[in-house]
């Protein structure tokens, strides 16, 4: 709202990473997975540019990003960072805090930190937050006016015993109540509960009408569904006009 620039950092598992998107897959209609989306609608809405910073190609696994910047106005920059890597698991981010984290915060800075884990974490939903309170709290060292979102998982196909529903929505629980405890040490925080969106689209779609692999990653259309909730999360869509 102010004109100032601001870095926006994403770290998390596959979907953050953007794992069936088209533009993650070279197919149309390309379109951009959830941190892009999300980023380019902050870029569309306040006439900014999106500045996406390549990864060191020595981290593996990380986002493909474009190879221009996302120009909807020059009123300011948004830095958009993401490190998240297929598979990860939150245990994976406290252990690479360093290389894939704090080293580029230190660098770009970071004005909303996105954490998005879960769907590879075991069954050990106090663990899940520890580790995401372990991330955040690393951030808020190096960047403390920091504001914060929790990204919670959405649910995998109901087949996969691999990935027990009841373990998610415990999860589910366990990321709220951390987010209201860092509200009420006044860090700005916020969750984006894609666990009870994804229950509720299966209420009326097939997962696999939403799924682009049928076993726990988004399509294109249910990657819009987490823009638009990280979106309503972040600024609200009463703030929009």
């Amino acid at each position: 709202e102010n004109g100032e620039d601001v870095t926006v950092f994403f770290s998390g598992d596959s979907i953050t990473n953007g794992a069936n998107s088209s533009f993650l897959g070279g197919y149309a209609p390309y379109q951009h997975s959830y941190p892009m989306l999300f980023t380019e609608a902050l870029a569309d809405l306040y006439d900014y540019t999106v500045k996406y910073v390549k990864v060191d190609d020595k981290l593996a696994k990380t986002a493909v990003v474009p190879e221009v910047d996302y120009v909807a106005g020059t009123r300011g920059t948004i830095t958009y960072v993401n490190t998240a890597v297929g598979g990860w698991r939150s245990q994976s981010g406290v252990d690479n805090f360093q290389s894939y984290i704090s080293d580029y915060i230190k660098i770009y800075g970071c004005d909303l930190l996105v954490l998005a884990y879960g769907m590879n974490d075991p069954a050990t939903p106090t663990a899940t937050r520890a580790n995401l309170k372990t991330i955040a709290d690393g951030v808020l060292k190096i960047a403390p006016k920091t504001s914060i979102a929790l990204i919670t998982t959405m649910v995998c196909n109901p087949l996969d015993a691999n990935r027990p529903a009841a373990a998610k929505a415990n999860q589910r629980g366990e990321i709220k109540n951390l987010a209201k405890n860092y509200c009420i040490d006044g860090v700005p925080c916020g969750v984006a509960d894609m666990g009870s969106v994804s229950l509720s689209v299966l209420t009326r779609k097939a997962f696999h009408d939403y799924s682009g692999n049928n076993i726990n990653h988004p399509n294109d259309f249910f990657g819009r569904v987490y823009a638009q909730t990280l979106l309503q999360t972040v600024i609200g869509y009463e703030n929009m006009n």
